[in-house]
């Protein structure tokens, strides 16, 4: 087994970040799907009651999709008294996309 010290660990990082997984990566990207300029209005309706641990991810992957948030996706977040901090991370998201997210 070797053990490796945290300069040669981050060394070794940083080598097969810039020689093996950026380029992969930047390789790949040319496949990627682009945004999609649909003509449908969609509305996800979703309850949110204590979610504070998965509440960003959520919100982050319905952000991501193909179909661009801004011009065809409407979320409505109906939240009933949750004792955590999902309503602060909802007034979060509802800052950035003032539009979108009631």
């Amino acid at each position: 087994m070797i053990f490796l010290n945290e300069k040669q660990k981050r060394l070794s990082r940083f080598v097969w970040q810039g020689c093996f997984l950026i380029p992969i990566n930047n390789f790949l990207k040319r496949f990627l799907p682009t945004k999609k300029q649909g003509f449908a209005k969609y509305a996800i309706i979703s309850a949110v009651y204590n979610t504070e641990n998965y509440l960003k991810d959520f919100l982050n992957s319905i952000i991501k999709q193909r179909l661009k948030f801004e011009n065809h996706i409407f979320l409505i977040l109906i939240d009933d008294g949750s004792s955590d901090k999902s309503p602060q991370i909802i007034q979060k998201y509802q800052a950035k996309f003032s539009n979108n997210i009631f």
